[in-house]
């Protein structure tokens, strides 16, 4: 008995020992990069266990009263990082409110000097400490990091090959348009991106816009305005996206396809702000495949030719698409917008009332 209890008790030892003691990955701060950082942005990184040979970079940007920390905690992305291999670069702002500097010239000119230049050496630190692959490099950010995301594409876009945006404001917009007061047109925007990077003839990552129907903090109007900035950019039609789909990535959000560089997301019922959908952006990014399986219940209508808006009596005037489908909507059912086929008469007692330029429902 003596002899057995021995066996065990070595066998155990050696099962423990074989066992890997590998800590949890952390987030930590950078103190000693050496880049030149004018407006002290921290810098804070969180590198995985399971790191890729050469390994993508998001760079997850944080809201007003928001932290590194806080973003690394309620977002997804330090979870995806182990299970892709890329590294999260998380910038903490250091003004006060911990609201970004989206608004001044040296955050909006290349090389300024601002928030944006020092984020942009943070990520070519990274890119070179790390080998990473230059072709797998990302930014994201949620409202005044939304807001961020813009101004990082528009001014460092050779850094970056996709971007997601979650409730924010056009790059170079955030004094006059958080209210909804600018209505530019696509070419207007796509001068204002121009003139952040000054000759720059390069490519621009490709933008995925997210917004909310009820935000009331930076009002849904900015989503039109984006979606106006980018399809300027890349030269799309902001009047006939490609494809609409229904209930994309989840129930009541509609997802519209501009162009290979070009999605917007208008999620109904959704204030302020829109929760990173943190697979939806591994897909936008290349880290997953997409698979048109992985949307249940979601349904696409292509758009390739659709009619301009025609006007209407309806407090849904600029988002009807002149439909002759017979029928009628029920309540909260969509009525209306730019590639909508549909019935556009609202039951008794509603009236179809717009949303956006691309969702009109009965209200």
């Amino acid at each position: 008995m003596v002899r057995l209890s021995v066996i065990s008790a070595l066998l155990t030892g050696l099962t423990a020992s074989a066992t890997p003691l590998t800590k949890p990955a952390s987030l930590q701060q950078i103190t000693n990069s050496g880049i030149s950082n004018p407006t002290n942005v921290g810098f804070y990184m969180y590198v995985p266990n399971n790191l890729a040979t050469k390994p993508g970079v998001v760079t997850a940007i944080h809201m007003c009263t928001g932290t590194a920390q806080s973003y690394y905690s309620s977002t997804p992305y330090a979870t995806l990082a182990e299970q892709y291999g890329f590294i999260v670069i998380f910038p903490s702002s250091p003004h006060s409110g911990t609201c970004w500097d989206v608004s001044s010239q040296a955050t909006l000119t290349h090389g300024g000097g601002g928030d944006s230049n020092a984020i942009a050496n943070m990520v070519t630190w990274t890119i070179s400490k790390y080998n990473a692959d230059t072709s797998k490099i990302f930014v994201t950010g949620t409202s005044s990091g939304a807001m961020m995301t813009n101004v990082m594409a528009a001014t460092y876009p050779e850094l970056f090959q996709a971007a997601s945006v979650y409730s924010g404001v056009p790059a170079g917009c955030f004094v006059s348009s958080s209210n909804g007061q600018v209505n530019d047109t696509p070419t207007q925007w796509a001068n204002v991106v121009k003139s952040m990077y000054s000759g720059y003839t390069g490519s621009h990552p490709k933008m995925q816009i997210y917004h909310g129907s009820a935000d009331t903090t930076l009002y849904p109007a900015n989503y039109n305005e984006t979606i106006k900035q980018w399809c300027g950019v890349f030269r799309y039609d902001y009047t006939k996206p490609i494809t609409t789909e229904n209930n994309v990535p989840q129930q009541n959000y509609y997802r519209y396809t501009f162009g290979p560089e070009l999605q917007g997301i208008y999620a109904i019922g959704v204030g302020h702000t829109v929760p990173v959908q943190g697979t939806e952006d591994m897909k936008w990014f290349g880290f997953s495949v997409s698979k048109s399986s992985s949307h249940t219940g979601g349904t696409t209508t292509t758009t390739t030719t659709p009619t301009q808006p025609a006007t209407t009596s309806t407090a849904a005037s600029s988002g009807s698409t002149g439909s002759t489908s017979s029928g009628t909507v029920a309540h909260w059912g969509q009525c209306g917008g730019i590639g909508y086929n549909g019935p556009a008469t609202c039951e008794s007692g509603y009236t179809c009332t717009e949303s956006n330029d691309y969702y009109s429902q009965c209200l």
